[in-house]
């Protein structure tokens, strides 16, 4: 299993991936938004269940995820569950381009 990461300003980089997993190389993942959380789903919980459920958590790391107290508390509970981790660094957008983020934020 794999996983997408949580924060909204980098899904032009982890929804085509996610993607590509999952048809591709017939990976199960589960993604926060776009369909692995619902209106009205209580978010800690599904939270911890998905990464519950997978084997490998791939983090997409910017400025906005370090201070985002959901995913923090998405990376602990990845930590504290023994998860293998692929960080993935996300660099802060330059001029005109929105591709990886923004440094002030999601």
């Amino acid at each position: 299993d794999g996983r997408g990461g949580r924060e909204y300003s980098t899904q032009a980089i982890v929804k085509p991936l996610q993607q590509r997993l999952e048809q591709d190389e017939d990976v199960v993942c589960w993604f926060d938004v776009g369909g692995g959380m619902g209106a009205g789903q209580n978010l800690k919980a599904e939270m911890e269940e998905g990464i519950r459920k997978c084997t490998v958590v791939v983090v997409f790391l910017s400025d906005a995820y370090v201070n985002s107290d959901n995913c923090k508390r998405e990376f602990d509970h990845a930590v504290r569950m023994c998860k293998f981790l692929i960080p993935v660094l996300v660099p802060a957008a330059r001029g005109g381009d929105t591709r990886f983020g923004s440094a002030g934020g999601a």
